[in-house]
């Protein structure tokens, strides 16, 4: 990766303690050089009494936007918090919707992290929802997306296949990156 990192390229983090096992880098990397931005994605490896300190370094000028879904008014509170506290919350565009009524925005990645069924939902509802996204995501190369999952059956519940699948572990659990991107 470092080979591609000029003096251009805008580069985007994770901040915490430990962040080894993240998929995160992997993932927005690949997505990255797929649409072709110029963009680099790391993990900062940070203990926790210095994370307030990095935090105040960072750039806070760059252009980005990011939109952010979720069914439950906790999960966005709390994102919001999240947001505030890392000085990004005027970029990031939050709202309380059921995935039925997602909307793809032209030019966009979308990046999804839907319930396993094991610590929220139960599988079948959990299968569903993952049968409405293949309902409501073009998943093509004007909208390419990437959800990560550890159902073997996910593509069947989607509705189309992968184009790329990588493994990862979300904590403990070993999950597929799905990547639909359609060359």
């Amino acid at each position: 990766m470092e080979s591609r990192i000029t003096g251009h390229t805008r580069l985007f983090g994770l901040i915490g303690s430990p962040v080894g096992h993240s998929g995160s880098p992997a993932m927005y990397n690949y997505s990255f050089e797929r649409t072709g931005l110029d963009n680099a994605y790391l993990a900062f490896d940070i203990p926790l009494e210095k994370v307030e300190e990095a935090v105040a370094a960072i750039r806070h000028d760059a252009a980005f936007e990011a939109y952010g879904y979720d069914i439950d008014p906790e999960a966005i509170a709390l994102t919001e918090e999240n947001c505030r506290k890392a000085g990004v919350q005027p970029r990031i565009h939050l709202m309380q919707r059921d995935i039925a009524d997602f909307e793809p925005i032209e030019h966009a990645i979308t990046i999804c992290n839907p319930p396993y069924g094991e610590r929220m939902l139960d599988i079948q509802h959990a299968q569903s929802i993952y049968r409405i996204m293949g309902d409501v995501f073009p998943a093509d190369k004007a909208h390419p997306c990437y959800i990560i999952t550890p159902d073997a059956d996910f593509e069947l519940h989607f509705g189309k296949p992968a184009n790329k699948k990588r493994k990862l572990y979300n904590g403990m659990i070993q999950c597929n990156l799905m990547s639909y991107y359609q060359d």
